[in-house]
C-alpha cells in the first residue's frame, strides 16, 4: 500500500511549484472572466504570475470583506461561478458567511489529509463535526467517502445518545497553565457536556477519578479506554551512529525526553538535575536530548539551559522524524519523564515498546500506565539519582517488563474498547424504545 495519496505528493519541489503557479494562473483567469470579483483583479495579469514573489500583486480577500460583499450580492458575493443546478449544499459559517458545495467528489479536498492520517478504504470514520448549517461535517464526510470509508455522522444532535471522550482535565488542578479565555470556555462547556453524556470514555482511572471528584459524575457512566500506539512506531529507525553525529551527542550515555515545552512537562526539573545532580546525572559525558514542539514555556527552558551552562549537555531537537524518534528512544539509556500532569502519557508506552527503560514522575496517570514496568519516582532529586543508578543495574529486567507492558496498548485494543462504549449506548437505547 502506497504511503502517498497520489503522484502529486512525489513531485520534485521545482515541479510542484511550477504546476501550482500554472494552476493559479488558470484560476485567476477564470475568476476574472466569470465572477463579479473580476474588477478587483483588473491590475493583475495572470500570465505574469511566474514566481511566488509575484503573488504579492494579488489582492487579499479578508473574511470581513467577504461578509460585506455577500451582504451586497447574496448569497456568495458574486464570487461563485457555478450555477444553482451545480450546487449541492449551501452552508452558513460564523460571520456569517455563506459557502457552497458542488457535486464534485471531495469538494473540500480533505481526502488527502485523511489518507495521510492513516485512513484507508473499508475503514469506519467517526466524524464528530457538525452536520447542520456549518460545513465542517461535510468537509470530512466527503473526503472519507472519496477514500471509500464508511462514516458515522456523530456531529451535534441526538444529545440523548452522546458518548463523550475526555483525554484529560488538566485545567481543573492546574488552571494557571491555561489561557484565561480557554479556561472560561472549558469551565462553561465541559461540565454540561459530561452531564448530558450517556457514556464517558477516558484513557485512565486517574482521569475518571477526577471527573467524579470535580463534577460529581456517576462512576458507572465512565469507562477507561486505553490509548493505543500508532503503527508509525513499527517503521524505520535511524542508526545510533547517525543520530550521534546529527545531534552532537558524543559517545557517552544519552537520556531522552519527548515532550512539548509546556510548563507542566517540567523540563526545569531535568535541567537542575543535569546541572546539580549527583551520580550519573553529574557525568560530563551524559547528554539529555529533548524532542517535541515548542510550547508556552519554550523560551524559559532555553534561558534556563543558558543560565545553568548546559548548552554542551542538553540538546533541544524540536520535532524529529519518525525514524529519528524511534532511533533516539532505542539508543537511550532511559527515557526520563518528569511531567507534573498526564491524562495518559503515551510517550512512556512508546519508550517501552522500543525497549527503553522508563523513569517517570508519580503524578497524574503515570503510575497507572507504567505499572511495575518502569521506575516511578516522586519529584525529588535523590529519588531520581537513585533511579538512574537502578536503570543501569536493572536494565535487562526493565526492558523485558516494558515490552510486555506495551503489548496491552495497541490501536486495535483501543478501538475495540471504544466501540464497546457505543454498543452499550445503542443497546440501552433499543431497550428504552
Amino acid at each position: 500500500m502506497s504511503r502517498f495519496y497520489d503522484v502529486l505528493e512525489t513531485r520534485l519541489p521545482a515541479e510542484r511549484e511550477q504546476e501550482l503557479l500554472t494552476a493559479l494562473q488558470v484560476q485567476l483567469s477564470h475568476v476574472k472572466a466569470h465572477t463579479s470579483w473580476g474588477p478587483l483583479l483588473q491590475d493583475v495579469t495572470p500570465q505574469n504570475i511566474l514566481t511566488p514573489d509575484d503573488m504579492s500583486d494579488i489582492p487579499v480577500l479578508r473574511k470581513s470583506d467577504l461578509k460585506a460583499l455577500q451582504d451586497k450580492q447574496k448569497p456568495f458575493g458574486g464570487l461563485v461561478a457555478a450555477k444553482w443546478p451545480q450546487i449541492k449544499y449551501v452552508f452558513s459559517s460564523p460571520g456569517p458567511i455563506y459557502e457552497p458545495e458542488s457535486y464534485r467528489a471531495d469538494y473540500f479536498r480533505s481526502a488527502r489529509a485523511l489518507y495521510a492520517a492513516g485512513f484507508r478504504a473499508g475503514d469506519i470514520v467517526h466524524n464528530c463535526f457538525s452536520y447542520h448549517l456549518t460545513p465542517a461535517g461535510r468537509m470530512f464526510d466527503s473526503g472519507a467517502h472519496a477514500l471509500g470509508c464508511a462514516v458515522i455522522p456523530a456531529g451535534v444532535g441526538q444529545t440523548e445518545l452522546q458518548v463523550v471522550t475526555i483525554h484529560d482535565v488538566q485545567w481543573i488542578d492546574y488552571p494557571h497553565y491555561v489561557a484565561p479565555v480557554k479556561l472560561k470556555y472549558l469551565n462553561k462547556m465541559v461540565p454540561s457536556s459530561l452531564q448530558r453524556a450517556v457514556r464517558i470514555a477516558v484513557p485512565s482511572r486517574f482521569v475518571a477519578g477526577t471527573l467524579v471528584r470535580a463534577f460529581g459524575i456517576a462512576p458507572k457512566k465512565i469507562s477507561v479506554v486505553r490509548h493505543g500506539l500508532e503503527k508509525a512506531f513499527d517503521g524505520e529507525t535511524t542508526s545510533s551512529d547517525a543520530l550521534r553525529r546529527e545531534f552532537g551527542l558524543g559517545s557517552g550515555p544519552v537520556l531522552v525526553y519527548p515532550a512539548i515545552t509546556h510548563p507542566h512537562k517540567n523540563h526545569a526539573f531535568l535541567m537542575h538535575l543535569m546541572a546539580h545532580g549527583e551520580g550519573r546525572w553529574g557525568d560530563p559525558a551524559l547528554r539529555l536530548i529533548c524532542m517535541g514542539s515548542k510550547g508556552s514555556a519554550h523560551d524559559e527552558v532555553l534561558q534556563l539551559i543558558d543560565t545553568l551552562g548546559l548548552r554542551d549537555r542538553v540538546v533541544m531537537a524540536g520535532r524529529v522524524s519518525n525514524a529519528d524518534r524511534n532511533g533516539l528512544l532505542a539508543m537511550a539509556e532511559a527515557m526520563v519523564f518528569p511531567s507534573e500532569y498526564e491524562g495518559f502519557g503515551a510517550p512512556v508506552i512508546e519508550a517501552m515498546r522500543c525497549g527503553t527503560p522508563v523513569v517517570c514522575s508519580d503524578r497524574g496517570s503515570l503510575p497507572e500506565v507504567v505499572g511495575d514496568a518502569g521506575l516511578v519516582c516522586p519529584l525529588d532529586d535523590d529519588a531520581w539519582v537513585r533511579a538512574l543508578e537502578a536503570v543501569k543495574i536493572r536494565r535487562e529486567e526493565l526492558v523485558t517488563a516494558g515490552k510486555d507492558r506495551a503489548r496491552a496498548f495497541t490501536s486495535e485494543i483501543s478501538a475495540t474498547e471504544l466501540v464497546e462504549q457505543y454498543d452499550l449506548v445503542l443497546a440501552a437505547a433499543r431497550g428504552i424504545r
